[in-house]
């Protein structure tokens, strides 16, 4: 598959049949790729669709819409979106303070936070990013 002019546009897929990995060190999760709002991400899904993959419905991620789709080898590929961001629920000085997760996540929170090693935040690169993002 080749998307659009720029760096690392072309993926290539070995389409032998491989044997399925099993979860752990060394095994790939998923790769995502990044797209433009709307048509871009549109072109994949066509694209895809064209040379037989099947492909999710685009997915609000609350932060991002993604399209996903997975190869022979069962690695899921990402097709996601930048926007709308991370600053949808939040300010860009609040970013990194604590932990904010999306509405359909909260019920979870007591879990996630239980599971998550602490994190030790840097505000001044939280500051640095800030100032650029002005």
């Amino acid at each position: 598959m080749e998307t659009l002019p720029g760096i690392a546009n072309i993926v290539d897929l070995d389409m032998s049949p491989p044997e399925r990995g099993h979860p752990g060190a060394g095994i790939i999760h998923h790769i995502a790729f990044r797209a433009d709002e709307g048509t871009e991400q549109e072109h994949y899904r066509e694209t895809l669709s064209f040379e037989n993959y099947r492909t999710s419905p685009v997915i609000d991620r609350t932060y991002f819409r993604s399209l996903y789709l997975r190869e022979c080898g069962y690695i899921l590929f990402e097709i996601a979106t930048d926007k709308p961001g991370f600053t949808v629920d939040e300010k860009m000085a609040e970013l990194a303070i604590k932990l904010t997760l999306p509405a359909s996540y909260e019920r979870d929170r007591e879990h996630i936070e239980n599971v998550l090693p602490p994190l030790d935040v840097r505000r001044d690169y939280v500051r640095q990013s800030e100032d650029a993002a002005e």
